[in-house]
């Protein structure tokens, strides 16, 4: 793992694959969406791409007209993330219309920024009155405060009642983030096109009851297409993994299904060459299939504030060595300044009193512990009051 140490960044700006016209505008390169408007590279990557294949498209117009209703580069952001496609639309005579529309409508300009940005696809859609029932009763459900008044305003709102009822008969939480994802779903596909999607998963081997679990774990991922789904589950079989293990991995984490053939392969191949030969790789994708979605330059970042902290190659290499990172890749999801930080902050002080009675051959294990577990086993044991107040102090510092 000390190829991990000497690796650069290799992230490079792709060329302008829009032709401009207007020298005012910002050229929209992966360096553009990725600094002003916040968009993760790789997916910034995937956007220009999509968008390079479109003859009549003009996503900075989008942006611009996104900013002139004062949305935030981070609502921004979760728009085209959540959305891509409308980076596709037509500003002027299509997206700018609705949100005029929906702006008369609304007294709080912020709270149609708020709602346009759960819902982007609220702007594509067609029907006026389609878009004003689902607009208001986005609106009236985020002020629901208790069950009883949801269940009002579900009487308010036939046109996605029986859509909302489907939803709860599925055990979903009214008031749990994921009802509203599940909610939106299963109102804005059709039974025709949900029967479609679960055939779909079903060709690849996975059970009807298996997929309305994943539904129930991540609901958006039944707004995959087929053509993503299959090449997904192509490309980890093209990794080395088999079928039964991807099916696995994608009911562990249906998320991971939306990740990109680009996405799999430069991670597989990235984590290679840090060091991990190929069954460590897939060991980790099937612990933890997240990890899937991790770039370079997260991981990269998180050895240099190891390497920041004063710890020297060594130390990180104690720290990341290969039995930690393939069976507990979940520590990458970390906070390195609230919780990787702080801890090792206080081994390090414990190692350099030589008050460890026992060698930590894997800072791992000690990162995963919860606070009360960590704090138990290496700070309040000590009798010593006055070391016990430092280590506290060390652990709690900028918390």
């Amino acid at each position: 793992m000390y190829s991990l140490i000497l690796l650069g960044k290799r992230f490079t700006d792709a060329d302008d694959v829009i032709p401009r016209d207007a020298q005012k505008e910002p050229k929209l390169t992966v360096s553009y969406l990725v600094d002003s408007v916040g968009i993760p590279i790789k997916f910034a990557e995937s956007i220009l791409k999509e968008v390079s294949s479109k003859d009549k498209c003009n996503p900075n117009s989008v942006l611009n007209l996104l900013r002139s209703y004062d949305f935030t580069d981070s609502q921004i952001s979760s728009i085209i993330t959540t959305d891509p496609e409308l980076l596709m639309e037509d500003a002027e005579n299509s997206l700018g219309p609705k949100l005029k529309f929906l702006e008369s409508r609304e007294i709080l300009s912020s709270r149609l920024n708020d709602i346009v940005t759960r819902v982007p696809k609220i702007l594509r859609m067609e029907e006026e009155k389609s878009m004003i029932t689902y607009y208001d009763f986005v609106k009236t459900i985020t002020l629901t405060s208790s069950r009883s008044d949801f269940y009002k305003v579900c009487e308010l709102y036939p046109y996605i009642e029986n859509s909302i009822r489907k939803v709860i008969e599925m055990d979903f939480d009214p008031f749990a983030p994921k009802f509203f994802d599940a909610t939106v779903v299963v109102c804005t596909l059709s039974n025709e096109t949900l029967e479609e999607r679960v055939n779909i998963y079903k060709t690849l081997g996975f059970d009807v009851r298996d997929v309305w679990e994943m539904f129930k774990k991540c609901p958006t991922f039944l707004n995959i297409s087929e053509k993503k789904i299959t090449q997904s589950f192509e490309t980890l079989k093209k990794c080395g993994l088999v079928e039964e293990e991807v099916i696995s991995m994608f009911q562990k984490s249906p998320q991971c299904i939306d990740f990109s053939e680009l996405e799999i392969t430069q991670n597989f191949e990235f984590l290679k060459g840090c060091g991990l030969v190929e069954e460590e790789v897939l060991s980790m994708f099937k612990r933890y299939p997240q990890c899937i979605g991790f770039s370079e330059k997260k991981i990269l970042n998180a050895v240099e504030t190891f390497l920041g902290q004063g710890f020297s190659k060594d130390e990180v290499m104690m720290m990341v060595n290969r039995e930690g990172v393939v069976s507990i890749p979940v520590v990458l999801e970390f906070s390195m300044e609230k919780m990787i930080v702080p801890t090792c902050n206080v081994i390090k002080a414990l190692t350099s009193k030589r008050l460890l009675k026992t060698e930590v051959s894997s800072m791992f294990s000690v990162l995963i512990c919860p606070d009360e577990v960590f704090l138990e086993r290496y700070v309040s044991k000590h009798d010593d009051q006055e070391l016990v107040d430092e280590l506290m102090s060390i652990f709690t510092k900028d918390q």
